[in-house]
């Protein structure tokens, strides 16, 4: 049992675990058939299985399970399930069998059962139940610890999804000015230098001005916001939001577009406001 505690142990996602666990159960175990149960919904639905050849049909394995999840308590059957079963098996003396099935519990609710058959009358014991039950709570801690690393993964997939697709460089700096994060908008903006994880910014290469940003924003409890020129001409507006161990969420936004429109609209103006001042000067005389 210890061993097969440990195994169950190293499954770091729940799909292989609830494949595997049948198999893992049989090799330490040596039970024939061995079965782990799901509830869909409200219905139970066979998750994965292991001697096969020796289980009896879906509808008669799914006794010992189902009468597990009505009571919420280790179910145990033996004789002519055939009979119990209501099936008549074509007029044929209905074979021996033996299941003995125990619930899977979270939160008091019934999630799942583990059961183990066998073609022989009273093939299990009070010893294998109490196995059972404890290979059971075993399965339900390790999948809960399971579900909670791949919720975590998950939502690390998402953010960096978010991240990646972001059209806005997204830099995350820690202390001293140390790039700690980068998505690919943010990567394409350092092309001409060596920007790794782990590494400061470079100084003297054009980015003097993005530097003394940060150091800036680095002694404000605040948001702090301002515009950088980039060595290629570029105008940024930069975003910078202080996090708890002492770095910064980096945004910066290319405004270039938006500079030069504001360029040409007051070029606009001063040319149309020179030219119309004789104009003007001459009516007014008038």
């Amino acid at each position: 049992l210890n061993h097969l505690t440990r195994k169950i142990n190293l499954f770091s996602h729940s799909t292989d675990l609830n494949n595997e666990l049948p198999n893992l159960i049989r090799q330490s175990l040596h039970y024939p058939v061995v079965a782990l149960w799901s509830m869909d919904g409200y219905e139970l639905r066979l998750c994965s299985m292991i001697g096969g050849e020796n289980a009896p049909s879906e509808s008669l394995m799914k006794l010992g399970p189902e009468q597990a999840v009505l009571t919420g308590q280790p179910a145990q059957l033996s004789g002519h399930l055939d009979s119990r079963n209501g099936q008549n098996n074509n007029g044929n003396q209905p074979q021996q069998e033996s299941v003995l099935a125990v619930p899977i519990v979270h939160n008091q609710t019934v999630t799942g059962v583990l059961s183990i058959h066998s073609r022989k009358s009273s093939a299990f014991h009070e010893s294998d139940r109490v196995l059972l039950e404890t290979i059971a709570m075993q399965y339900e801690a390790a999948l809960q610890r399971i579900q909670l690393f791949e919720s975590v993964e998950q939502e690390k997939m998402r953010m960096d999804a978010v991240l990646q697709a972001a059209a806005d460089a997204i830099l995350l700096v820690g202390v001293g000015n140390t790039i700690q994060l980068v998505n690919l908008a943010g990567e394409r903006l350092f092309t001409d230098v060596d920007t790794r994880i782990g590494s400061p910014l470079p100084s003297g290469q054009g980015y003097d001005e993005l530097i003394d940003f940060l150091e800036t924003a680095h002694l404000e409890t605040t948001p702090t916001q301002g515009e950088i020129d980039w060595p290629d001409q570029r105008t940024f507006s930069v975003h910078a939001t202080p996090i708890q161990n002492g770095g910064l969420v980096v945004v910066l936004h290319d405004v270039t577009q938006f500079k030069d429109l504001e360029r040409i609209k007051n070029e606009f103006i001063a040319t149309a406001s020179h030219d119309l001042k004789n104009p003007i000067s001459a009516v007014m005389g008038y």
